[in-house]
């Protein structure tokens, strides 16, 4: 998974934007690694019935993650839960 997540990085970080199906894909790959250090106390709930379509710009969802992985408290007692969802045409 890290190999995916530093690919992707390389690849598409300098470009303007990328498709939502990548992005989904590589915050896949990111939650995977950040789930061995938070043992399962972070959950990413993505769900989109329909991506296509849809541009953001690359590693928007890995740094909003980071962002509340930082600003949050992540524990068995209080476990972390990111939803990623589509309303009005907007990414929520």
């Amino acid at each position: 998974k890290l190999a995916e997540v530093y690919r992707y990085v390389l690849k598409y970080s300098e470009k303007e934007v990328v498709s939502l199906e990548k992005e989904v894909d590589f915050i896949e790959s990111y939650a995977y690694l950040v789930n061995c250090r938070f043992d399962n106390n972070l959950t990413i709930k993505i769900e989109l019935e329909s991506n296509l379509g849809y541009h953001v710009a690359p590693l928007t969802l890995q740094l909003l993650t980071e962002n509340a992985i930082k600003h949050n408290i992540i524990s068995t007692h209080k476990p972390l839960v990111i939803d990623v969802f589509i309303e009005n045409e907007k990414l929520i």
